[in-house]
């Protein structure tokens, strides 16, 4: 199929609409980055940014029905040229900063652009065209030289309805397959509340508090953006206990100008707790250091080091953390808005309860934890599994049928589950 460049298809324009609010402006609604990189389609809405533009950048970036808008910019070349479909407007909607809009000239069917614009020909042409070291980006020539199948118009309404209901399709699957994987893991936690329940009955619960020697958070020096070697220093992201599993390679290596904190390396049997994320969900993450950890592993400041005291088993402690109560008090104690940077406080933490089983039965317990946990994770990953092959297919039939590999009229209806 014969390509031409983008800018025979569409006008493209990069905003220059920043968030900032000025008296001498208008005021407008703000398309920003994460509207477009987390949406197939974009429209006003009430929980959009509110910003000021000039009279000239309204009439320049107010977004109209049919519009591509494009991610331009980002610290990952791959997630440059991400676009979503302008489906409503207003005379106040205007794309921001970082964002590109290609509106399309005569010809051209504007859900047809946008799938091609989707399609993995276009996509490698952003990347590798994005230039830059620590943020990339795609300079306007760089836009209007992606390559474009060049479908008579005709073509391009059938292509955009092909795709259209086949999409949505696999996206309700896909969202069907999220759904069991929240439903799986609120069974998980129900289930450990059971067992807590019926544990503090027969024995009795307290505060996690009375039963911690020490509860401390590490050190977050400046460090490096690649992980360390096995004979390096590095320190570990908050991200490294999600899951409720103790990931050693989650570490940012610390720089040789720099002397390591060494009260703070790790140690088999440590119980960590995330303190700080930007996801709600994550906040609050409990693992266990296991005991073939490496050395020269340090605990960074967005995560707790938990100290039980003698008696008690950081295996048993960790799950108890993820019953469906205790979540729901960190979720109520965590200071923050979801995006924002959360942050649990070291008193909710020590609020959190748990029974007071003998010490003689904790391993038995956390056994009966671990492998329901493991059940529930080998569960979830199946279901991950099935969503990452959905999305696989859905890019390369959104690439067949702009390309013109698929035949859309003649095509099948086969969906892989």
């Amino acid at each position: 199929m014969r390509t031409v460049p983008l800018r025979h298809f569409a006008e493209v324009r990069t905003s220059s609409v920043d968030k900032h609010s000025h008296d001498d402006e208008q005021p407008v609604q703000l398309c920003n980055y994460v509207d477009v990189y987390k949406n197939d389609l974009v429209a006003p809405h009430a929980d959009l940014m509110r910003a000021t533009a000039s009279a000239e950048e309204i009439a320049r970036f107010r977004l109209q029905v049919g519009d591509s808008v494009l991610t331009k910019d980002s610290e990952d070349p791959s997630d440059i040229g991400i676009s979503a479909h302008v489906v409503a407007t207003s005379p106040d909607f205007v794309c921001g900063y970082h964002l590109a809009i290609a509106r399309p000239t005569a010809g051209t069917h504007p859900r047809y652009l946008t799938w091609a614009l989707r399609s993995r020909p276009v996509l490698d042409h952003f990347s590798i065209h994005a230039s830059g070291i620590s943020r990339y980006g795609l300079t306007t020539s760089g836009l209007r030289a992606a390559p474009i199948p060049a479908h008579p118009e005709e073509t391009q309404q059938r292509i955009a309805d092909f795709l259209d209901d086949r999409v949505a399709r696999i996206e309700q699957i896909i969202a069907a397959r999220e759904l069991q994987r929240r439903v799986l893991a609120q069974s998980t936690s129900s289930r450990l509340q059971e067992m807590q329940d019926a544990w503090a009955e027969r024995h009795g619960e307290t505060r996690l508090g009375r039963v911690l020697l020490g509860l401390e958070q590490g050190w977050s020096p400046q460090a490096e953006s690649t992980p360390a070697a096995p004979d390096e220093w590095g320190v570990m992201r908050s991200g490294c206990v999600n899951e409720g599993i103790f990931r050693e390679s989650d570490n940012k290596r610390l720089p040789d100008i720099l002397d390591p904190r060494k009260e703070y390396e790790l140690r088999p049997g440590d119980l960590l707790v995330s303190r700080a994320s930007g996801s709600l969900d994550k906040i609050g993450s409990a693992a266990v250091v296991p005991s073939g950890v490496r050395g020269r592993l340090l605990l960074c400041d967005k995560i707790y080091r938990l100290t039980p005291l003698r008696g008690w088993d950081p295996h048993f402690i960790a799950p108890m953390l993820r019953t469906h109560r205790n979540r729901e008090l960190i979720r109520l104690g965590v200071s923050g808005a979801e995006g924002m940077a959360n942050n649990l406080p070291s008193g909710v933490i020590r609020g959190l309860t748990v029974p007071l089983v003998p010490q003689a039965q904790q391993a038995s317990f956390a056994g009966s934890m671990a492998n329901l946990e493991k059940r529930s994770r080998v569960a979830d990953e199946a279901l991950m599994r099935s969503m990452s092959l959905l999305q696989e297919y859905k890019q390369s039939l959104i690439t067949a049928a702009v390309t013109g590999e698929l035949d859309v009229v003649t095509a099948g209806s086969g969906i892989p589950g």
